[in-house]
């Protein structure tokens, strides 16, 4: 089966549909153009939990057809290597590419998910080589291994707990199609086919079986995305001083209404939140993602304006390899 980036792009009906298709094209490069435009500083988006670019598609339709946009995804080599079990190593690896794809100029990141995760490690990873980075664009990503400020018998954690409640009910319960009674069912399905595939590869309960309908992946996708998981609860952030801007569900998970902000604000000096309508899931689809767009587009091209330097080369012998 063989489709082109723009049918991709016009054809996907579902995100299911959108991550079972991508899976089967541009599998033998780390970076895909995601748009045809070339203007403004390259956005680079990182994939998340499936190694795919596939979640992006609505928000590359949002924000235009100008903006230069890439996808960095895990390609076929890097699905079946190491690099997936740390943080660390797996955005080094991004970031040896990256820097090759482009020698000069600065790089805007951005990630959804653990996506952002990664985009956060490349960040640290690039600004040590002396390459610029003017922004970090967060979308809903998750910071394990950071004190939140903000603890559950806190006044403040209680008020946002109940604004949070009627929010979660309408988004995370009636709009996603009953999410809740899906992911029960789902973690019931998961063990009970447990035993149905003893003695194959993946045939072990994790925890994103709860949580991510993998039907249609093949093994590798699903140990790939099992690995990663892990590997971003094991990261251990450092503080970051360059420029971050969080994008946060306006609807989180019923019973932790600050993680998303609270964790970034922990390790990020200069950070701005700026919350869009939906749920985790539901922000970066239509019609919630033209919000974030807008107000994306709107700092990319501000971006644009400023005198940025072209900076040093890709930097390469300055570092001191973790991986080969």
């Amino acid at each position: 089966m063989t489709l082109s980036r723009t049918e991709y792009l016009h054809n996907s009906t579902s995100p299911q549909t959108e991550s079972c298709i991508w899976r089967l094209i541009s599998r033998n490069n780390t970076i895909i153009k995601l748009n045809e435009g070339d203007k403004g500083l390259p956005f680079y988006c990182i994939h998340a939990l499936a190694g795919d670019a596939g979640s992006y598609k609505e928000l590359v339709s949002a924000l235009g057809p100008n903006q230069r946009i890439y996808g960095i995804q895990a390609d076929k080599s890097t699905l079946h290597s190491d690099l997936v079990g740390s943080i660390e190593l797996l955005a080094q690896h991004y970031v040896d590419v990256l820097t090759s794809f482009q020698p000069d100029g600065p790089f805007v990141l951005g990630g959804w998910s653990i996506g952002a995760v990664i985009a956060f490690e490349m960040a640290h990873q690039l600004k040590a080589l002396g390459r610029v980075v003017p922004l970090v664009a967060v979308f809903d990503g998750i910071l394990a291994n950071v004190r939140r400020g903000i603890r559950i018998w806190d006044p403040r954690y209680c008020w946002h707990l109940a604004s949070n409640l009627p929010q979660w009910f309408i988004n995370d319960l009636i709009e996603e199609h009953h999410s809740l009674s899906r992911r029960i069912r789902s973690k019931i399905r998961a063990i009970t086919q447990i035993s149905k595939r003893k003695g194959r590869t993946n045939s072990y309960w994790h925890k994103i079986d709860t949580f991510v309908n993998t039907t249609g992946w093949l093994p590798e996708h699903v140990s790939f995305a099992r690995k990663l998981y892990d590997a971003g609860n094991a990261y251990i952030p450092k503080p970051y001083e360059g420029r971050v801007i969080v994008y946060a569900a306006k609807t989180q998970p019923l019973f932790r209404p600050l993680q998303v902000e609270a964790a970034w604000g922990q390790v990020c000096s200069a950070i701005e939140t700026v919350r869009i309508d939906g749920t985790h899931s539901s922000f970066l689809r239509q019609p919630r993602v033209l919000a974030l767009a807008s107000d994306l587009r709107a700092r990319l091209e501000l971006l644009h304006r400023e005198p940025w330097s072209t900076g040093p080369g890709s930097g390469r012998d300055r570092r001191q390899r973790l991986h080969r």
